[in-house]
């Protein structure tokens, strides 16, 4: 078989398989069903992975189920290294707010941790997960007030 007959199977696999998980979509509001927000998520999906460094077929887009303003889910991408998924959502559907998800330091739930930029960014906040790294790297705005928070974590906003 041509290799090139052999790649557009697996095109035609992978289109196959992006069109089920956008049918599977029947939560509220069904996001894939919105062109709008299909747009943006993929909009911010091609921005991580430029900062990232990888193809677009490696993030996985999913709606957020816990960040919404004003009816709108945050898309939440999803990049998988070696068998370690990492996290991150793009605030209010903007590829130029992307942030890293991960543990609260004060309530331990996923929030979102610190603005990602850069490739750099990501470094930084890993090797200070690690204790290799000192001081912090910059908190998120987001970080206060976000939804995932414990009900008695300082962070938590009502």
């Amino acid at each position: 078989m041509p290799k090139t007959h052999r790649r557009t199977l697996e095109l035609v696999e992978r289109a196959r398989h992006a069109a089920a998980i956008r049918r599977a979509d029947t939560g509220e509001p069904a996001t894939w069903r919105d062109p709008y927000w299909a747009t943006c998520a993929e909009a911010c999906a091609h921005r991580l992975a430029d900062i990232l460094g990888i193809t677009r077929e490696h993030i996985v887009i999913s709606p957020d189920p816990t960040r919404v303003d004003d009816g709108w889910v945050w898309p939440r991408l999803t990049v998988t290294d070696q068998g370690t998924a990492y996290e991150f959502i793009a605030a209010n559907k903007d590829p130029h707010r992307l942030l890293c998800l991960g543990p609260c330091p004060e309530c331990g739930n996923r929030v979102p941790l610190t603005p990602l930029r850069h490739l750099a960014d990501l470094g930084e906040l890993l090797e200070h997960r690690a204790g290799l790294r000192r001081p912090k790297p910059p908190l998120a705005q987001e970080l206060v007030a976000d939804p995932a928070h414990h009900s008695r974590c300082p962070f938590h906003r009502d």
